[in-house]
């Protein structure tokens, strides 16, 4: 609960400084929310050995972007879950890992047409991860080992990269490639979205 209101309360904050942003003159509509899915590959370090990687689909993510101090750069803020389920075998700890969170990055302008511009950007994660099912199995698929659920709060650094279509006046459509790297955690994902999103 209280990671949930820090990540709520650090929204609002930007999203407050956006709009004290353009009553001060600067241009109109440049703030803009959407909905992302996606494919996450996610590995986990997991403390008692080995695991596999996998594809995980990312089905819920919020977003919430803006541009302030200039028009070539913006903020772009996440809320997310997603849910990965790691196979087990014979020296491997197969596992379900949940993970919510938040995204925060800052992000340069390349304008490449008037249609078209891609961001470039780098930022942080901090999210809550879950890991249950945590287990091994021999050749034929028998048990070997069980190992108890555990829970950490992880914190990441992100680069990334969104192009952006514009589709109307109000309407674009993101896509957006990203790589975590774990300040402190177990787990790191290679990210790859769609994103709908309204200008406003």
């Amino acid at each position: 609960m209280k990671n949930t209101e820090f990540i709520i309360g650090i929204l609002i904050f930007f999203a407050s400084f956006s709009a004290k942003g353009a009553a001060l003159g600067q241009p109109q509509r440049t703030s803009m929310v959407g909905y992302s899915i996606g494919a996450a590959h996610v590995s986990v370090d997991d403390p008692a050995g080995n695991t596999n990687q996998n594809w995980a689909l990312q089905p819920i993510t919020l977003v919430y972007t803006a541009r302030f101090w200039s028009k070539r750069i913006r903020y772009w803020s996440e809320l997310y879950y997603y849910q990965a389920r790691l196979d087990a075998g014979l020296m491997t700890i197969g596992q379900d890992a949940k993970r919510y969170g938040m995204r925060l990055s800052f992000q340069k302008n390349l304008p490449i047409s008037p249609k078209l511009s891609v961001w470039f950007g780098a930022g942080a994660d901090i999210s809550q991860a879950k890991y249950s099912t945590r287990y091994t199995v021999d050749n034929d698929g028998y048990l070997i080992k069980a190992y108890p659920y555990r829970e950490e709060t992880t914190f990441a650094g992100l680069i990334n990269v969104v192009g952006e279509w514009i589709i109307t006046r109000s309407w674009a459509i993101g896509a957006k490639l990203e790589q975590s790297i774990p300040l402190n955690g177990d787990i790191k994902e290679s990210l790859a979205t769609v994103t709908l999103l309204y200008k406003y």
